[in-house]
């Protein structure tokens, strides 16, 4: 595929590469059935790749010198924009103004824009980029004003996201230096809920709305983490990140224990080799 799209970039002819995926890693296996397995696959899903690949030969030719598609790499953009822009690729370079913004039908306040010749507001929303508040990632988390307060479904979240960490972690055979306590919060210090989330696939019965929650907490072993978990009846993680720097793989029983899940204190080594 590499090869395929080098030699497109190069041809005499002005080609335009575009790059656009469906869903995320972890659909043929069914990720809904075993989450821990591919966590975060939801967000792929609702996040998909979209990008455009064009040649010097035809940047120089676009407004602003192709600068609008650089700034628009870290903007908002929906599939509204992407069929506009590549439908404004083919007319040219016939003669004529262009369309670069259109209404979106349907959806008031929404419009879509060419991305090679318009700047994608810094602050668009979801609403503006045609995407459904259930399904939009960016705008519809809701900051909890006291964190520290432990609302029962904070509590709920940072069981489950406990309870997850340490079964990623291998423990050091008898007789190690090493020592792996299991993690456990200290503190809890920025929360986040997103009502009505589409959690599953959006066609037949896997299209469903659930709440989410984002808990970042610090905990044992000087670590920072941050889970986002789907609340359910039965609650699962749905993406985990350490915020802290990660362990040396030595402290990760003999790295049996990948290094995002190390929360080994590496002061007991220290202690030891004194």
């Amino acid at each position: 595929v590499f090869s395929l799209i080098q030699d497109f970039l190069h041809r005499k002819d002005p080609y335009v590469v575009a790059l656009i995926s469906d869903h995320g890693y972890g659909y043929q296996d069914r990720w809904e059935n075993d989450v821990n397995k591919y966590p975060g696959s939801d967000f792929e899903r609702l996040l998909p790749l979209a990008a455009l690949l064009v040649p010097k030969t035809l940047v120089g030719a676009l407004p602003a010198h192709g600068d609008y598609l650089v700034v628009n790499q870290q903007r908002l953009i929906s599939a509204y924009d992407v069929h506009l822009t590549l439908e404004n690729l083919l007319r040219r370079p016939s003669a004529g103004a262009f369309v670069t913004r259109r209404s979106i039908p349907n959806q008031p306040g929404a419009e879509a824009l060419d991305l090679l010749a318009v700047e994608v507001p810094e602050n668009r929303t979801c609403t503006q980029a045609g995407v459904p508040h259930h399904s939009c990632l960016c705008t519809a988390w809701e900051v909890d004003p006291n964190p520290e307060a432990m609302k029962a479904d904070t509590k709920k979240a940072l069981e489950v996201a406990l309870r997850y960490i340490n079964s990623k972690v291998v423990q050091p055979p008898p007789g190690s230096p090493i020592v792996c306590p299991q993690v456990r919060y200290t503190n809890v210090y920025k929360v986040l809920r997103k009502p009505q989330v589409v959690a599953g696939f959006n066609s037949g019965t896997d299209g469903r709305r659930e709440d989410m929650i984002s808990v970042e907490f610090r905990a044992s072993g000087s670590t920072r983490w941050r889970a986002i978990i789907e609340l359910r009846e039965m609650p699962r993680v749905l993406e985990m990140h350490a915020l802290h720097r990660y362990q040396l793989r030595e402290a990760c029983a003999a790295g049996m224990t990948p290094l995002m899940f190390c929360a080994c204190d590496l002061k007991f080594v220290a202690a030891e080799d004194t």
